[in-house]
């Protein structure tokens, strides 16, 4: 059982490295054919919605694991952390090229850092930072 699950961990990983890989041309590819960023960022949630509408009876488990206090939480971070996200990564990629983009972008583990101390009151720990810094390099 232990192998089956590991074959999966690595195959999301695989889907994941692909999809974030592509972003950035499809993107540009995207934006060439005239489609306005807010189309595009549309088309990337929706399409991430449907692969995991697909993949919830494998990652159930999970969500099994969830209070009804979390949704809101998720539901906000879905929203305004991906979306925003999503629409100025594409934003940058058509006014500063992608490799600028993807550079800026790096420094997503600091600002969640800052952002989590801020509005959340977390604690901001060793543990924290290095968990953080090392979210970088997967």
């Amino acid at each position: 059982m232990k192998i089956q699950s590991q074959w999966f961990g690595a195959l999301l990983v695989i889907m994941g490295a692909i999809g974030w890989g592509t972003l950035g041309i499809a993107s540009t590819q995207l934006a060439s054919t005239s489609l306005s960023n807010i189309s595009v960022t549309g088309l990337r949630i929706v399409g991430t919605f449907v692969c995991l509408l697909i993949l919830l009876p494998f990652i159930y488990k999970l969500l099994a694991t969830l209070t009804p206090q979390d949704i809101p939480q998720i539901v906000m971070q879905s929203l305004l952390g991906m979306l925003g996200m999503t629409f100025c990564y594409l934003n940058a990629v058509q006014h500063v090229g992608p490799a600028i983009a993807v550079a800026l972008l790096y420094t997503a583990p600091i600002w969640s850092v800052i952002l989590s101390f801020t509005f959340l009151k977390e604690k901001v720990s060793f543990k924290s930072l290095n968990s953080h810094q090392n979210s970088r390099h997967i």
